[in-house]
Protein backbone atom coordinates (compact mmCIF):
# COMPACT_ATOMS: atom_id res chain seq x y z
CA UNK A 1 0.00 0.00 0.00
CA UNK A 2 3.01 2.57 0.95
CA UNK A 3 4.21 2.30 -2.73
CA UNK A 4 0.83 3.24 -3.97
CA UNK A 5 0.36 6.00 -1.36
CA UNK A 6 3.68 7.61 -1.51
CA UNK A 7 3.97 7.85 -5.34
CA UNK A 8 1.45 10.51 -5.41
CA UNK A 9 3.02 13.38 -3.47
CA UNK A 10 6.27 13.58 -1.87
CA UNK A 11 5.62 14.62 1.60
CA UNK A 12 1.65 14.65 0.72
CA UNK A 13 0.37 11.92 3.41
CA UNK A 14 -0.03 8.65 3.17
CA UNK A 15 -3.38 7.49 4.58
CA UNK A 16 -5.24 5.00 5.21
CA UNK A 17 -8.84 6.26 5.64
CA UNK A 18 -12.49 6.58 4.23
CA UNK A 19 -15.71 8.42 4.15
CA UNK A 20 -19.25 9.58 3.25
CA UNK A 21 -19.84 11.43 -0.03
CA UNK A 22 -19.97 14.75 1.54
CA UNK A 23 -18.14 17.13 -1.75
CA UNK A 24 -20.02 19.49 -3.41
CA UNK A 25 -17.61 20.75 -6.04
CA UNK A 26 -18.75 20.99 -9.69
CA UNK A 27 -17.10 19.17 -12.33
CA UNK A 28 -16.29 21.18 -15.52
CA UNK A 29 -16.30 18.64 -18.05
CA UNK A 30 -13.91 21.29 -20.26
CA UNK A 31 -11.41 21.28 -17.42
CA UNK A 32 -7.98 20.73 -18.28
CA UNK A 33 -7.19 18.64 -15.60
CA UNK A 34 -9.14 15.94 -17.23
CA UNK A 35 -6.26 15.77 -20.25
CA UNK A 36 -4.13 14.17 -17.49
CA UNK A 37 -5.31 10.75 -18.00
CA UNK A 38 -2.21 8.45 -18.76
CA UNK A 39 1.60 9.14 -18.49
CA UNK A 40 1.78 11.03 -21.63
CA UNK A 41 1.44 14.17 -19.65
CA UNK A 42 3.80 13.32 -16.94
CA UNK A 43 6.53 12.21 -19.64
CA UNK A 44 6.16 15.62 -21.75
CA UNK A 45 6.93 17.20 -18.27
CA UNK A 46 9.65 14.90 -17.53
CA UNK A 47 11.42 15.08 -20.81
CA UNK A 48 11.36 18.85 -20.58
CA UNK A 49 12.89 19.15 -16.69
CA UNK A 50 15.61 15.68 -18.29
CA UNK A 51 16.58 18.31 -20.83
CA UNK A 52 17.09 21.34 -18.64
CA UNK A 53 18.66 19.03 -15.61
CA UNK A 54 21.38 17.74 -18.69
CA UNK A 55 22.27 21.81 -19.02
CA UNK A 56 22.04 22.73 -15.58
CA UNK A 57 22.85 19.69 -12.86
CA UNK A 58 23.61 21.64 -10.37
CA UNK A 59 20.11 23.42 -10.06
CA UNK A 60 18.32 22.00 -7.25
CA UNK A 61 15.23 23.15 -7.55
CA UNK A 62 14.95 21.61 -10.93
CA UNK A 63 16.47 18.26 -9.44
CA UNK A 64 13.81 18.03 -6.59
CA UNK A 65 11.19 18.91 -9.42
CA UNK A 66 12.27 15.95 -11.77
CA UNK A 67 12.18 13.76 -9.02
CA UNK A 68 8.39 14.69 -7.87
CA UNK A 69 7.76 14.07 -11.60
CA UNK A 70 8.98 10.72 -11.74
CA UNK A 71 7.10 10.03 -8.49
CA UNK A 72 4.24 11.19 -10.10
CA UNK A 73 4.34 9.21 -13.50
CA UNK A 74 5.20 6.11 -11.40
CA UNK A 75 1.51 6.95 -9.68
CA UNK A 76 -0.05 7.06 -13.26
CA UNK A 77 1.79 4.24 -14.96
CA UNK A 78 3.29 1.79 -11.99
CA UNK A 79 6.73 1.62 -13.49
CA UNK A 80 8.90 1.10 -11.06
CA UNK A 81 12.34 2.21 -13.06
CA UNK A 82 10.54 5.90 -11.91
CA UNK A 83 11.46 5.13 -8.23
CA UNK A 84 14.76 4.41 -9.26
CA UNK A 85 15.20 7.42 -11.38
CA UNK A 86 13.70 9.58 -8.61
CA UNK A 87 16.13 8.00 -5.59
CA UNK A 88 19.16 8.48 -7.58
CA UNK A 89 18.23 11.97 -8.00
CA UNK A 90 17.71 12.51 -4.48
CA UNK A 91 20.39 10.97 -3.14
CA UNK A 92 22.67 13.22 -4.80
CA UNK A 93 20.37 16.36 -3.66
CA UNK A 94 21.59 14.39 0.03
CA UNK A 95 25.27 14.83 -0.83
CA UNK A 96 25.21 18.10 -2.82
CA UNK A 97 22.24 20.34 -1.64
CA UNK A 98 22.65 22.61 0.80
CA UNK A 99 19.16 22.62 2.45
CA UNK A 100 19.94 18.80 3.05
CA UNK A 101 16.92 18.57 5.42
CA UNK A 102 14.67 18.61 2.40
CA UNK A 103 16.28 16.20 0.50
CA UNK A 104 16.82 14.15 3.43
CA UNK A 105 12.82 14.45 3.55
CA UNK A 106 12.22 13.75 -0.21
CA UNK A 107 14.52 10.52 -0.10
CA UNK A 108 12.61 9.12 2.88
CA UNK A 109 9.49 9.09 1.24
CA UNK A 110 10.83 7.33 -1.76
CA UNK A 111 12.43 4.52 0.39
CA UNK A 112 9.16 4.20 1.98
CA UNK A 113 8.02 3.48 -1.69
CA UNK A 114 9.80 0.73 -2.15
CA UNK A 115 9.09 -0.43 1.27
CA UNK A 116 13.00 0.09 2.63
CA UNK A 117 11.46 1.26 6.02
CA UNK A 118 14.01 1.22 8.03
CA UNK A 119 16.16 3.70 5.79
CA UNK A 120 12.97 5.84 5.05
CA UNK A 121 13.16 6.36 8.75
CA UNK A 122 16.67 6.83 8.90
CA UNK A 123 16.37 9.27 6.33
CA UNK A 124 13.18 11.63 7.86
CA UNK A 125 15.34 11.61 11.16
CA UNK A 126 18.30 13.15 9.23
CA UNK A 127 15.72 15.80 7.84
CA UNK A 128 14.71 16.56 11.35
CA UNK A 129 17.94 16.48 13.33
CA UNK A 130 19.29 19.07 10.47
CA UNK A 131 16.22 21.21 10.25
CA UNK A 132 14.02 20.37 13.85
CA UNK A 133 11.36 23.31 13.02
CA UNK A 134 11.55 21.59 9.20
CA UNK A 135 7.41 21.40 8.99
CA UNK A 136 8.49 18.89 5.65
CA UNK A 137 11.19 16.46 7.79
CA UNK A 138 7.99 15.92 11.17
CA UNK A 139 5.62 14.93 8.35
CA UNK A 140 7.91 12.87 6.71
CA UNK A 141 9.27 11.28 10.42
CA UNK A 142 5.34 10.35 11.16
CA UNK A 143 4.91 8.79 7.47
CA UNK A 144 8.11 6.67 8.11
CA UNK A 145 6.86 5.89 11.78
CA UNK A 146 3.60 4.52 10.73
CA UNK A 147 5.19 2.60 8.46
CA UNK A 148 7.77 0.71 10.66
CA UNK A 149 5.02 0.65 13.77
CA UNK A 150 6.99 3.12 15.32
CA UNK A 151 3.39 4.61 16.68
CA UNK A 152 4.99 6.62 19.66
CA UNK A 153 7.33 8.78 17.36
CA UNK A 154 4.76 9.02 14.74
CA UNK A 155 2.42 10.90 17.75
CA UNK A 156 5.49 13.04 18.49
CA UNK A 157 6.04 13.86 15.08
CA UNK A 158 2.37 14.54 14.61
CA UNK A 159 2.11 17.01 17.68
CA UNK A 160 5.15 18.78 15.95
CA UNK A 161 3.42 19.89 12.72
CA UNK A 162 1.62 23.12 12.55
CA UNK A 163 -2.26 23.03 13.16
CA UNK A 164 -4.04 23.74 10.32
CA UNK A 165 -1.52 23.19 7.75
CA UNK A 166 -2.84 20.49 5.23
CA UNK A 167 0.32 18.20 6.35
CA UNK A 168 -1.39 18.10 9.87
CA UNK A 169 -5.00 17.61 8.09
CA UNK A 170 -3.91 14.50 6.82
CA UNK A 171 -1.69 12.85 8.69
CA UNK A 172 -4.19 13.70 11.81
CA UNK A 173 -6.88 12.43 9.81
CA UNK A 174 -4.53 8.91 9.56
CA UNK A 175 -4.00 8.77 13.05
CA UNK A 176 -7.69 9.08 14.05
CA UNK A 177 -9.15 6.39 11.97
CA UNK A 178 -5.83 4.72 13.39
CA UNK A 179 -7.22 4.87 16.82
CA UNK A 180 -11.01 4.11 15.74
CA UNK A 181 -12.07 7.27 15.71
CA UNK A 182 -13.79 7.20 12.11
CA UNK A 183 -16.15 10.29 12.86
CA UNK A 184 -13.17 12.97 13.53
CA UNK A 185 -11.25 11.10 10.52
CA UNK A 186 -13.89 12.03 8.32
CA UNK A 187 -14.24 15.82 8.80
CA UNK A 188 -10.60 16.04 8.85
CA UNK A 189 -10.18 14.66 5.46
CA UNK A 190 -13.36 15.34 3.99
CA UNK A 191 -12.34 19.48 4.34
CA UNK A 192 -8.43 18.17 3.53
CA UNK A 193 -10.20 17.04 0.01
CA UNK A 194 -12.17 20.42 -0.36
CA UNK A 195 -8.93 22.08 0.70
CA UNK A 196 -6.43 20.02 -1.96
CA UNK A 197 -9.15 21.00 -4.39
CA UNK A 198 -8.95 24.58 -3.97
CA UNK A 199 -5.49 25.19 -3.82
CA UNK A 200 -4.76 24.34 -7.21
CA UNK A 201 -2.41 21.22 -6.44
CA UNK A 202 -2.39 18.40 -9.53
CA UNK A 203 -5.76 16.57 -10.03
CA UNK A 204 -4.03 13.15 -9.13
CA UNK A 205 -3.56 14.92 -5.04
CA UNK A 206 -7.10 15.59 -5.07
CA UNK A 207 -8.36 11.76 -6.83
CA UNK A 208 -5.98 10.46 -4.35
CA UNK A 209 -7.48 12.22 -1.09
CA UNK A 210 -10.93 11.16 -2.32
CA UNK A 211 -10.01 7.50 -2.86
CA UNK A 212 -8.79 7.22 0.38
CA UNK A 213 -11.87 9.43 2.03
CA UNK A 214 -14.12 6.56 -0.10
CA UNK A 215 -13.34 3.80 2.75
CA UNK A 216 -14.62 5.55 5.43
CA UNK A 217 -17.78 6.02 3.40
CA UNK A 218 -17.79 2.43 3.16
CA UNK A 219 -17.30 1.46 6.89
CA UNK A 220 -19.33 4.59 7.59
CA UNK A 221 -22.32 4.51 4.81
CA UNK A 222 -21.82 1.49 2.94
CA UNK A 223 -20.87 0.64 -0.57
CA UNK A 224 -23.26 3.16 -2.47
CA UNK A 225 -21.67 5.90 -1.02
CA UNK A 226 -18.00 4.83 -1.29
CA UNK A 227 -18.72 4.01 -5.03
CA UNK A 228 -20.38 7.91 -5.18
CA UNK A 229 -17.19 9.12 -3.61
CA UNK A 230 -14.92 6.68 -6.38
CA UNK A 231 -16.63 7.98 -9.16
CA UNK A 232 -15.90 11.46 -7.80
CA UNK A 233 -12.35 11.00 -8.04
CA UNK A 234 -12.49 9.71 -11.48
CA UNK A 235 -14.41 13.08 -12.91
CA UNK A 236 -11.12 14.69 -11.28
CA UNK A 237 -8.60 12.40 -12.76
CA UNK A 238 -10.32 9.58 -15.22
CA UNK A 239 -8.36 6.67 -15.03
CA UNK A 240 -7.26 7.40 -11.57
CA UNK A 241 -5.74 3.67 -10.61
CA UNK A 242 -6.24 3.35 -6.79
CA UNK A 243 -10.00 4.53 -7.28
CA UNK A 244 -10.06 2.03 -9.86
CA UNK A 245 -8.81 -0.73 -7.80
CA UNK A 246 -11.03 0.43 -5.08
CA UNK A 247 -13.97 -0.18 -6.74
CA UNK A 248 -12.80 -3.45 -7.89
CA UNK A 249 -12.45 -4.53 -4.16
CA UNK A 250 -16.03 -3.66 -3.67
CA UNK A 251 -17.11 -6.03 -6.79
CA UNK A 252 -16.31 -8.75 -5.68
CA UNK A 253 -17.04 -8.13 -2.34
CA UNK A 254 -20.75 -8.24 -4.11
CA UNK A 255 -19.65 -10.91 -6.27
CA UNK A 256 -20.06 -8.88 -9.17
CA UNK A 257 -17.24 -10.78 -11.06
CA UNK A 258 -17.34 -9.77 -14.43
CA UNK A 259 -17.31 -5.99 -13.25
CA UNK A 260 -14.05 -7.28 -11.18
CA UNK A 261 -12.51 -8.71 -13.76
CA UNK A 262 -12.76 -5.56 -16.11
CA UNK A 263 -11.06 -3.10 -13.39
CA UNK A 264 -8.62 -5.46 -12.15
CA UNK A 265 -7.19 -5.92 -15.54
CA UNK A 266 -7.41 -2.24 -16.25
CA UNK A 267 -4.76 -1.67 -13.49
CA UNK A 268 -2.79 -5.08 -12.99
CA UNK A 269 0.86 -4.65 -13.40
CA UNK A 270 4.51 -6.33 -12.05
CA UNK A 271 4.49 -3.09 -9.60
CA UNK A 272 0.88 -4.04 -8.10
CA UNK A 273 1.20 -8.08 -8.34
CA UNK A 274 -1.05 -8.33 -5.59
CA UNK A 275 -3.46 -7.26 -8.43
CA UNK A 276 -2.93 -10.59 -9.92
CA UNK A 277 -4.01 -13.01 -7.33
CA UNK A 278 -7.30 -11.10 -7.06
CA UNK A 279 -7.64 -11.25 -10.85
CA UNK A 280 -6.61 -15.18 -9.98
CA UNK A 281 -9.54 -15.58 -7.35
CA UNK A 282 -12.48 -13.87 -9.29
CA UNK A 283 -10.98 -16.09 -12.24
CA UNK A 284 -12.07 -19.02 -10.36
CA UNK A 285 -15.10 -17.58 -9.58
CA UNK A 286 -15.69 -17.27 -13.41
CA UNK A 287 -14.81 -20.69 -14.07
CA UNK A 288 -11.69 -19.47 -15.93
CA UNK A 289 -9.39 -21.58 -14.34
CA UNK A 290 -6.59 -21.11 -16.96
CA UNK A 291 -6.66 -17.55 -16.63
CA UNK A 292 -6.56 -18.19 -12.93
CA UNK A 293 -3.41 -20.11 -12.62
CA UNK A 294 -2.32 -17.39 -15.38
CA UNK A 295 -2.77 -14.57 -12.98
CA UNK A 296 -1.11 -16.89 -10.21
CA UNK A 297 2.08 -17.73 -11.81
CA UNK A 298 2.90 -14.28 -12.72
CA UNK A 299 2.20 -13.09 -9.66
CA UNK A 300 5.08 -15.42 -8.24
CA UNK A 301 7.20 -14.34 -10.86
CA UNK A 302 7.34 -10.99 -9.65
CA UNK A 303 6.70 -11.26 -5.89
CA UNK A 304 9.45 -14.40 -6.08
CA UNK A 305 11.67 -12.27 -7.98
CA UNK A 306 15.62 -11.84 -6.31
CA UNK A 307 14.90 -8.95 -4.30
CA UNK A 308 11.24 -8.40 -4.02
CA UNK A 309 10.67 -9.71 -0.94
CA UNK A 310 10.64 -6.51 1.10
CA UNK A 311 8.53 -4.97 -1.26
CA UNK A 312 5.31 -8.12 -1.43
CA UNK A 313 6.17 -9.80 1.67
CA UNK A 314 2.73 -9.48 2.93
CA UNK A 315 0.74 -10.47 -0.18
CA UNK A 316 3.01 -13.31 -1.10
CA UNK A 317 2.59 -14.14 2.57
CA UNK A 318 -0.91 -14.52 2.40
CA UNK A 319 -0.55 -16.43 -0.90
CA UNK A 320 1.53 -18.70 0.41
CA UNK A 321 -0.47 -19.98 3.54
CA UNK A 322 -3.35 -20.79 1.30
CA UNK A 323 -1.60 -24.22 0.92
CA UNK A 324 -0.51 -27.01 3.40
CA UNK A 325 2.88 -27.42 1.31
CA UNK A 326 3.84 -23.47 1.54
CA UNK A 327 2.70 -22.30 4.66
CA UNK A 328 5.66 -22.83 6.36
CA UNK A 329 7.86 -20.66 3.91
CA UNK A 330 4.80 -17.99 4.49
CA UNK A 331 5.52 -17.68 7.91
CA UNK A 332 9.61 -17.58 7.71
CA UNK A 333 8.86 -14.69 4.93
CA UNK A 334 6.68 -13.11 7.76
CA UNK A 335 9.15 -13.30 10.57
CA UNK A 336 11.68 -11.72 8.24
CA UNK A 337 9.43 -8.97 7.43
CA UNK A 338 9.36 -8.04 10.86
CA UNK A 339 12.93 -7.53 10.94
CA UNK A 340 12.45 -4.67 9.10
CA UNK A 341 9.29 -3.06 10.42
CA UNK A 342 7.11 -3.73 13.61
CA UNK A 343 3.76 -2.75 12.42
CA UNK A 344 0.04 -3.33 13.25
CA UNK A 345 0.04 -4.50 9.87
CA UNK A 346 2.85 -6.91 9.48
CA UNK A 347 1.59 -8.40 13.16
CA UNK A 348 -2.09 -8.89 11.59
CA UNK A 349 -0.87 -11.18 8.60
CA UNK A 350 1.47 -12.94 10.68
CA UNK A 351 -1.47 -13.69 12.53
CA UNK A 352 -3.25 -15.36 9.58
CA UNK A 353 -0.53 -17.12 8.79
CA UNK A 354 -0.15 -18.55 11.88
CA UNK A 355 -3.80 -19.07 11.83
CA UNK A 356 -3.37 -21.86 8.66
CA UNK A 357 -0.78 -23.42 10.52
CA UNK A 358 -3.33 -24.34 13.20
CA UNK A 359 -0.50 -22.69 15.95
CA UNK A 360 -3.34 -21.06 18.19
CA UNK A 361 -0.49 -19.55 20.37
CA UNK A 362 1.33 -18.21 18.22
CA UNK A 363 -1.75 -16.62 16.37
CA UNK A 364 -3.01 -15.52 20.04
CA UNK A 365 0.80 -14.05 20.47
CA UNK A 366 0.93 -12.26 16.94
CA UNK A 367 -2.91 -10.82 17.60
CA UNK A 368 -2.12 -9.46 20.84
CA UNK A 369 0.65 -7.33 19.04
CA UNK A 370 -1.28 -6.17 16.19
CA UNK A 371 -4.36 -5.05 18.72
CA UNK A 372 -1.93 -3.41 20.71
CA UNK A 373 -2.25 -0.17 18.61
CA UNK A 374 -4.98 1.73 17.66
CA UNK A 375 -8.62 0.09 16.71
CA UNK A 376 -8.62 -3.42 15.30
CA UNK A 377 -9.84 -3.86 11.74
CA UNK A 378 -13.01 -6.48 11.29
CA UNK A 379 -10.10 -9.15 9.39
CA UNK A 380 -7.80 -8.14 13.00
CA UNK A 381 -11.46 -9.44 14.92
CA UNK A 382 -11.84 -12.04 12.51
CA UNK A 383 -9.02 -13.88 13.23
CA UNK A 384 -9.30 -13.20 17.05
CA UNK A 385 -12.51 -14.62 16.66
CA UNK A 386 -11.39 -17.87 15.18
CA UNK A 387 -8.96 -18.37 18.11
CA UNK A 388 -11.36 -17.92 20.34
CA UNK A 389 -13.67 -20.37 19.22
CA UNK A 390 -10.60 -22.76 19.03
CA UNK A 391 -9.96 -22.61 22.31
CA UNK A 392 -13.53 -23.14 23.98
CA UNK A 393 -14.36 -19.28 24.61
CA UNK A 394 -17.32 -19.49 22.77
CA UNK A 395 -19.01 -16.43 23.83
CA UNK A 396 -16.29 -13.99 23.42
CA UNK A 397 -15.95 -15.48 19.74
CA UNK A 398 -19.14 -14.45 19.32
CA UNK A 399 -18.67 -11.04 20.28
CA UNK A 400 -15.84 -11.08 17.69
CA UNK A 401 -17.45 -12.21 14.75
CA UNK A 402 -20.32 -9.54 15.69
CA UNK A 403 -17.98 -6.89 15.31
CA UNK A 404 -16.63 -8.34 12.20
CA UNK A 405 -19.18 -9.34 10.06
CA UNK A 406 -21.12 -5.79 10.57
CA UNK A 407 -19.75 -4.88 7.00
CA UNK A 408 -18.63 -7.65 5.52
CA UNK A 409 -17.04 -5.04 2.98
CA UNK A 410 -14.48 -3.99 5.07
CA UNK A 411 -13.09 -7.66 5.43
CA UNK A 412 -9.87 -8.08 3.41
CA UNK A 413 -9.92 -10.55 0.82
CA UNK A 414 -8.29 -13.16 2.24
CA UNK A 415 -10.23 -13.00 4.98
CA UNK A 416 -13.88 -12.84 2.79
CA UNK A 417 -12.67 -15.90 0.55
CA UNK A 418 -11.98 -18.08 3.81
CA UNK A 419 -15.69 -17.06 5.46
CA UNK A 420 -17.20 -17.91 2.07
CA UNK A 421 -15.85 -21.71 2.12
CA UNK A 422 -18.20 -22.07 5.21
CA UNK A 423 -20.99 -20.73 3.52
CA UNK A 424 -21.65 -17.93 5.29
Amino acid sequence: KYIRWSAVILGGGLLMISARAAFSWPMSSADPARLLTDTAQASVAIATFEARYRVDPRNYVLAGRLADRYMARFAVGANLDDVGRAEAIVRRLVQDMPRKSVANARLSQILLARHAFPEAYDAARESITRDTTGEVGWAVLFDAAMALGNYVQADTALSRLKPGTLARQLRHARWRAFQGDIEIAYQQLAQACKDIRLSGLRPQVAAWCLTEFSWLALERDGAQQAKNVLGMALETQPGYRGALEKLANIAAGERKWERAADLYERIAVDAHPDLYVRLSEVYRELGDTVRALENEDRFLQVARAPGNEALYAHPLALFLARRPGTVDEAADIMRRDLTRRQSVEAYAVLAWVELQRGDMTAVLDASAKARAWGSPTPTMDYVYGRVLDAIGRHDEAIEMFASALGNVLLLEPHARRHLESYGI
